[in-house]
């Protein structure tokens, strides 16, 4: 979304500076609609009064850029930039005034403090106000409106509307926005639990097709979103590297246990070369012969036992043997042995990078979701 100050002085907000100002003030750039200059008075509070309702109109109308630290100059009915008029207000005491008198506060108004490099107390304020996707606001319990280039009172029935389309737009933000998004986000945490694939299918759609209802997200919350999505992709990348890795840590183990069969694990060395017998007995009382691998238990940090009871929740485990499929004939391994490797494979999986990665990303995944669930709820 382009932002008021790349329409008006073609670059962001943060990368202006002084000659940007004086810019304006040498080729006469008069007051707009979607510009206003103020000059500093003795009267910080005052001030804030004139500012508040310039930047309430903004809000409720087209959006524009504010200076705080520009005398005018009258010609006629026409209002032009006269000289820079520096300020001695932070600018953490000029956004606190200006949030007491605007309600409600739009968090997408940035303000930036461009100091006087003679004089570091100093500066000149340059606010970007954008036109707000959830009017209208209002100063001193009046709505203000951008009109013929002045802040002027609204009339009844243009607040009306106002409030009506608000509403209206709310409704299709909430419905095309907020509501997908949400349930997305709670389906990632079942996934993400359960170490499957997380999605991001509603994301992508709305990122690409409602673009102009996603950036009226507020900032902060779009941030989190952002981060969250980018955080899935990421645990999918290392997720679909954590199988392979699991495997060669696996056959690594076996090539220990069948030192002769070196050469066929070299050969198979990111196949499933180990699998368990299981014997089971499924609801109805049958008993059934199963053959599943269980590299999945080395993410999971279960052991064979109830990594298999976890996979077969509806299935009574009754016996499991482990075997290797390194030739044409499968080799049972004895207990004891196969305990020990897999010790040994916990023990190399404890230190990849990229498990301890998914390890770490699943809790902060979790916590960073609940956050926007938290903010979702208010919106």
């Amino acid at each position: 979304m382009v932002t008021p100050s790349q329409l008006r002085f073609g670059k962001k907000l943060e990368k202006l500076a002084i000659k940007d100002v004086d810019f304006l003030i040498k080729n006469e750039i008069e007051e707009s609609q979607n510009l206003e200059y103020k000059q500093p008075s003795e009267n910080l509070n005052e001030d804030c009064n004139f500012l508040a309702q310039t930047i309430s109109g903004f809000l409720n109308t087209d959006g524009g850029i504010l200076i705080y630290g520009v005398a005018e100059k009258k010609v006629r009915k026409h209002r032009y930039p006269d000289d820079v008029k520096w300020s001695v207000t932070n600018k953490e005491t000029l956004e606190n005034l200006l949030k007491s008198r605007i309600h409600p506060w739009n968090e997408q108004i940035r303000i930036l403090r461009i100091k006087n490099e003679n004089n570091e107390q100093e500066g000149v304020f340059v606010v970007e106000i954008p036109k707000s996707p959830t009017p209208p606001h209002m100063f001193n319990y009046t709505y203000y409106q951008r009109l013929n280039y002045q802040t002027q009172p609204m009339s009844h029935w243009n607040v009306f509307r106002i409030f009506q389309t608000s509403w209206i737009r709310r409704r299709e933000f909430q419905r095309n926005i907020i509501e997908p998004l949400y349930s997305e986000i709670i389906l990632n945490f079942e996934r993400i639990k359960k170490y499957e694939d997380g999605i991001a299918n509603r994301y992508r759609h709305i990122i690409t097709e409602k673009t102009f209802l996603f950036d009226q997200i507020e900032p902060k919350l779009k941030k989190r979103i952002d981060d969250f999505f980018n955080g899935i992709l990421e645990y999918n990348n290392n997720l679909v590297w954590s199988r392979g890795i699991a495997r060669r840590i696996i056959n690594t183990e076996l090539s220990k246990v069948f030192p002769e069969k070196n050469g066929w694990v070299k050969l198979r060395f990111n196949e499933d070369n180990l699998f368990l017998k299981v014997q089971a007995r499924d609801p109805s009382g049958r008993i059934l012969d199963l053959r599943p691998n269980i590299n999945a238990a080395l993410l999971l940090r279960k052991t064979p036992k109830s990594y298999l009871q976890s996979k077969f929740k509806d299935h009574q485990i009754i016996t499991f043997e482990a075997y290797s499929q390194m030739s044409t004939k499968a080799q049972k391994i004895p207990k004891s042995i196969f305990d020990k490797m897999w010790t040994n494979c916990n023990a190399e999986a404890s230190k990849n990078k990229i498990f301890l990665s998914i390890w770490e990303e699943i809790p902060k995944l979790e916590k960073l979701g609940k956050e926007i669930l938290n903010l979702m709820q208010n919106k």
